[in-house]
């Protein structure tokens, strides 16, 4: 809990989703303070529905206060789900930090070895989504850090920019 940080006010969280557009009926994306008391976002998600990664960034008017801890949830509703219950929910903690800010010069590693998990991901995919040649040897090494060296890396869709929806 806590342990992966970003120096961007307004992240881009990444999600591996290996659905068509037909499975699923929707996506949702929902932000809370460290307690879970207030809800500071809870927006749908506009994805074109191909299967592949998808960046989700927050909403310009959201961004997050240094030294706080946050909860995010990424829930999936499968077609035909009649109820308001979510099929598939993933969450994580996520640490805003100010102060020493991702330098364009730091590398992935760089920011793993920082615990900024969240940008060397932004960092690493946006990279390989511009030059899969140059970047795949360090693609496949974050994701097997993750224990995510079984998902294919192929489509890395371009980031969604959230709703202001709550």
């Amino acid at each position: 809990q806590g342990s992966d940080v970003t120096r961007n006010p307004q992240p881009t969280l990444w999600f591996y989703i290996p659905y068509s557009r037909e499975s699923i009926q929707r996506l949702q994306f929902v932000l809370w303070d460290e307690r879970e008391r207030d809800l500071l976002l809870e927006s749908p998600v506009a994805w074109s529905g191909e299967p592949g990664f998808w960046g989700i960034t927050l909403p310009e008017s959201l961004e997050l206060e240094s030294g706080q801890l946050y909860r995010w949830y990424f829930q999936v509703a499968c077609t035909g789900n009649d109820s308001p219950e979510f099929d598939l929910s993933v969450n994580g903690w996520m640490q805003f930090w100010q102060g020493d800010s991702a330098r364009a010069d730091m590398t992935v590693l760089d920011l793993i070895a920082a615990g900024d998990w969240y940008d060397a991901i932004d960092l690493v995919v946006r990279s390989y989504a511009r030059d899969p040649e140059a970047y795949q040897e360090q693609w496949l090494s974050v994701l097997d850090q993750l224990e995510a060296n079984d998902l294919p890396i192929g489509l890395i869709g371009e980031p969604i920019r959230l709703d202001e929806s709550r």
